[in-house]
Protein backbone atom coordinates (compact mmCIF):
# COMPACT_ATOMS: atom_id res chain seq x y z
CA UNK A 1 0.00 0.00 0.00
CA UNK A 2 1.26 3.13 -1.14
CA UNK A 3 2.36 5.78 1.30
CA UNK A 4 0.00 8.49 1.95
CA UNK A 5 1.53 12.05 1.60
CA UNK A 6 2.29 14.41 4.03
CA UNK A 7 -0.14 17.42 3.97
CA UNK A 8 1.09 21.25 3.51
CA UNK A 9 0.77 22.47 6.98
CA UNK A 10 1.37 26.46 7.64
CA UNK A 11 4.63 27.53 9.20
CA UNK A 12 4.95 28.72 12.61
CA UNK A 13 5.43 32.40 12.69
CA UNK A 14 8.74 33.54 14.52
CA UNK A 15 9.06 34.45 17.89
CA UNK A 16 9.37 38.37 17.11
CA UNK A 17 6.33 38.56 14.29
CA UNK A 18 3.34 39.96 15.60
CA UNK A 19 0.22 40.96 12.78
CA UNK A 20 -1.00 44.50 13.00
CA UNK A 21 -3.95 43.53 13.55
CA UNK A 22 -3.07 41.88 17.02
CA UNK A 23 0.33 43.37 18.53
CA UNK A 24 1.89 41.36 21.42
CA UNK A 25 1.09 42.01 24.76
CA UNK A 26 4.51 43.14 25.73
CA UNK A 27 4.59 45.70 22.42
CA UNK A 28 1.09 47.13 23.74
CA UNK A 29 2.80 48.05 27.23
CA UNK A 30 5.39 50.00 25.58
CA UNK A 31 3.47 51.78 23.67
CA UNK A 32 1.29 53.05 26.39
CA UNK A 33 4.22 53.59 28.51
CA UNK A 34 5.60 55.93 25.47
CA UNK A 35 2.09 57.90 25.01
CA UNK A 36 1.66 58.48 28.70
CA UNK A 37 5.62 59.93 28.78
CA UNK A 38 4.70 61.92 25.88
CA UNK A 39 1.55 63.07 27.59
CA UNK A 40 3.50 63.85 30.90
CA UNK A 41 6.32 65.85 29.31
CA UNK A 42 3.76 67.80 27.82
CA UNK A 43 2.34 69.31 30.89
CA UNK A 44 5.88 69.74 32.28
CA UNK A 45 7.13 71.69 28.79
CA UNK A 46 3.94 73.99 30.33
CA UNK A 47 5.86 77.08 31.95
CA UNK A 48 4.98 78.81 34.81
CA UNK A 49 2.85 81.50 33.33
CA UNK A 50 0.78 79.37 31.38
CA UNK A 51 -0.26 77.17 34.76
CA UNK A 52 -0.83 80.13 36.56
CA UNK A 53 -3.61 81.66 34.40
CA UNK A 54 -3.49 85.50 35.24
CA UNK A 55 -0.45 85.40 37.38
CA UNK A 56 2.63 86.70 35.81
CA UNK A 57 6.49 85.41 36.60
CA UNK A 58 9.43 87.15 38.10
CA UNK A 59 11.81 85.97 36.34
CA UNK A 60 12.55 82.57 36.32
CA UNK A 61 12.19 82.39 40.04
CA UNK A 62 8.46 82.16 41.76
CA UNK A 63 4.94 83.57 40.06
CA UNK A 64 3.39 86.89 41.12
CA UNK A 65 0.74 87.46 41.84
CA UNK A 66 -1.31 90.53 39.52
CA UNK A 67 -3.64 92.68 40.92
CA UNK A 68 -5.70 95.42 39.57
CA UNK A 69 -4.13 98.62 39.27
CA UNK A 70 -5.99 102.07 40.52
CA UNK A 71 -5.71 105.41 39.03
CA UNK A 72 -4.22 106.56 41.78
CA UNK A 73 -1.47 103.95 41.58
CA UNK A 74 -1.20 104.37 37.86
CA UNK A 75 -0.04 108.18 39.10
CA UNK A 76 3.19 107.14 41.33
CA UNK A 77 4.04 104.48 39.39
CA UNK A 78 4.63 106.11 36.23
CA UNK A 79 7.45 104.63 34.59
CA UNK A 80 9.70 107.13 35.73
CA UNK A 81 12.37 108.49 37.84
CA UNK A 82 13.21 111.52 39.68
CA UNK A 83 15.84 112.80 41.62
CA UNK A 84 14.74 114.04 45.03
CA UNK A 85 17.63 112.99 47.01
CA UNK A 86 17.37 115.10 50.28
CA UNK A 87 14.12 116.17 52.10
CA UNK A 88 15.77 119.16 53.71
CA UNK A 89 14.05 122.25 52.13
CA UNK A 90 11.16 120.42 50.61
CA UNK A 91 8.33 122.33 52.66
CA UNK A 92 4.51 123.11 52.47
CA UNK A 93 2.71 121.61 49.78
CA UNK A 94 5.93 120.13 48.30
CA UNK A 95 6.49 117.99 51.14
CA UNK A 96 2.96 116.90 51.49
CA UNK A 97 3.05 115.72 47.45
CA UNK A 98 5.90 114.02 48.32
CA UNK A 99 4.91 111.99 51.26
CA UNK A 100 1.16 111.25 49.76
CA UNK A 101 2.99 109.62 47.01
CA UNK A 102 5.52 107.81 48.59
CA UNK A 103 2.66 106.11 50.77
CA UNK A 104 0.49 105.75 47.75
CA UNK A 105 3.92 103.82 46.57
CA UNK A 106 4.29 101.66 49.30
CA UNK A 107 0.75 100.96 50.14
CA UNK A 108 0.20 99.33 46.21
CA UNK A 109 3.87 97.86 45.41
CA UNK A 110 4.79 94.38 44.99
CA UNK A 111 7.90 94.64 45.55
CA UNK A 112 10.26 97.57 46.88
CA UNK A 113 14.11 97.43 46.95
CA UNK A 114 17.60 98.84 45.90
CA UNK A 115 18.87 98.27 42.25
CA UNK A 116 21.71 99.32 40.60
CA UNK A 117 20.86 100.53 36.74
CA UNK A 118 23.73 98.77 34.85
CA UNK A 119 22.64 99.62 31.36
CA UNK A 120 20.18 101.21 29.26
CA UNK A 121 18.93 99.96 25.88
CA UNK A 122 16.89 101.91 23.70
CA UNK A 123 14.71 100.65 21.12
CA UNK A 124 12.82 102.16 17.99
CA UNK A 125 9.96 100.29 16.58
CA UNK A 126 8.75 100.30 13.06
CA UNK A 127 6.09 102.97 14.35
CA UNK A 128 9.45 105.48 15.10
CA UNK A 129 7.62 104.65 18.83
CA UNK A 130 10.90 105.16 21.63
CA UNK A 131 11.16 102.54 24.02
CA UNK A 132 14.19 102.30 26.98
CA UNK A 133 14.60 99.22 28.72
CA UNK A 134 16.53 99.65 32.06
CA UNK A 135 18.71 96.55 33.40
CA UNK A 136 18.86 96.75 37.07
CA UNK A 137 20.87 94.53 39.30
CA UNK A 138 19.04 93.69 43.36
CA UNK A 139 21.02 94.94 45.54
CA UNK A 140 18.94 94.64 48.56
CA UNK A 141 15.23 94.06 49.03
CA UNK A 142 12.87 96.52 51.15
CA UNK A 143 9.54 94.42 50.60
CA UNK A 144 9.51 90.89 49.85
CA UNK A 145 11.57 89.32 47.20
CA UNK A 146 12.63 89.73 43.47
CA UNK A 147 16.00 89.55 41.32
CA UNK A 148 16.50 92.15 39.22
CA UNK A 149 13.03 92.99 38.20
CA UNK A 150 12.64 94.22 34.20
CA UNK A 151 12.16 97.94 33.67
CA UNK A 152 11.02 99.80 30.73
CA UNK A 153 9.38 102.46 29.72
CA UNK A 154 7.69 103.68 26.38
CA UNK A 155 7.23 106.78 24.48
CA UNK A 156 3.62 107.90 25.62
CA UNK A 157 3.99 106.67 29.21
CA UNK A 158 3.94 109.48 31.60
CA UNK A 159 7.29 109.21 33.18
CA UNK A 160 9.02 108.68 29.48
CA UNK A 161 10.48 112.26 29.39
CA UNK A 162 11.85 111.99 32.91
CA UNK A 163 13.97 109.00 31.21
CA UNK A 164 14.39 109.66 28.13
CA UNK A 165 15.92 113.34 28.85
CA UNK A 166 18.12 112.20 31.96
CA UNK A 167 19.64 108.94 29.98
CA UNK A 168 23.39 109.48 31.70
CA UNK A 169 21.56 110.28 35.21
CA UNK A 170 20.18 107.09 35.21
CA UNK A 171 23.04 104.61 34.08
CA UNK A 172 25.30 103.36 36.95
CA UNK A 173 23.29 104.68 39.81
CA UNK A 174 21.51 102.88 42.25
CA UNK A 175 17.78 103.90 43.32
CA UNK A 176 14.86 102.82 44.70
CA UNK A 177 12.54 100.81 43.28
CA UNK A 178 8.97 100.79 43.50
CA UNK A 179 7.52 97.89 41.51
CA UNK A 180 3.95 96.86 40.41
CA UNK A 181 3.53 94.18 37.98
CA UNK A 182 1.19 93.33 35.81
CA UNK A 183 0.71 91.32 32.56
CA UNK A 184 1.50 92.96 29.01
CA UNK A 185 -0.06 92.79 25.49
CA UNK A 186 2.04 89.99 24.74
CA UNK A 187 0.84 87.54 27.93
CA UNK A 188 4.82 88.45 29.47
CA UNK A 189 5.25 89.95 32.94
CA UNK A 190 6.20 93.36 33.24
CA UNK A 191 6.70 95.99 35.82
CA UNK A 192 4.78 99.72 36.38
CA UNK A 193 7.68 101.37 38.21
CA UNK A 194 8.96 104.25 39.99
CA UNK A 195 12.88 104.68 41.05
CA UNK A 196 14.33 107.37 43.37
CA UNK A 197 17.62 107.61 44.37
CA UNK A 198 18.93 105.01 46.79
CA UNK A 199 19.65 107.96 49.26
CA UNK A 200 19.91 106.91 53.23
CA UNK A 201 17.05 109.63 54.08
CA UNK A 202 14.85 108.11 51.21
CA UNK A 203 15.57 104.41 51.93
CA UNK A 204 14.62 105.42 55.50
CA UNK A 205 11.79 106.82 54.86
CA UNK A 206 10.66 104.07 52.56
CA UNK A 207 11.32 101.52 55.08
CA UNK A 208 9.62 103.64 58.13
CA UNK A 209 6.53 102.97 55.46
CA UNK A 210 6.72 99.62 54.77
CA UNK A 211 6.77 98.79 58.38
CA UNK A 212 3.86 101.03 58.63
CA UNK A 213 2.02 98.44 55.60
CA UNK A 214 3.68 95.23 57.14
CA UNK A 215 2.02 96.32 60.87
CA UNK A 216 -1.30 97.00 58.84
CA UNK A 217 -1.28 100.36 59.61
CA UNK A 218 -2.72 103.93 58.06
CA UNK A 219 -0.61 104.84 55.44
CA UNK A 220 -2.46 108.06 55.07
CA UNK A 221 0.70 111.02 55.60
CA UNK A 222 -0.66 112.64 58.95
CA UNK A 223 -0.63 116.55 58.34
CA UNK A 224 2.55 118.39 59.83
CA UNK A 225 2.79 121.06 62.09
CA UNK A 226 5.35 123.32 61.84
CA UNK A 227 6.09 125.44 64.94
CA UNK A 228 8.06 128.86 64.30
CA UNK A 229 9.71 130.24 67.39
CA UNK A 230 10.36 134.09 67.67
CA UNK A 231 13.10 135.41 69.67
Amino acid sequence: MAARPALDRPARAPAWFCSRAEPRASTRRAFQHSARSSALCAVLALTPCTLLGLSACAGADKPVKVTPITPAQERVFDHGVDFVAALQGLEGRWREDWDRDLHERVGGADYIGVVHIEALLTETDPAQRVTHRLRSRTKRSLFREAKDPPLKVSEGQPGFGTVHDNLQRVQNRDFVVYLKWYVDEGGEPAAHFHLSPASEVIVSETERAVALRERGENLTPKERVVVHTNY
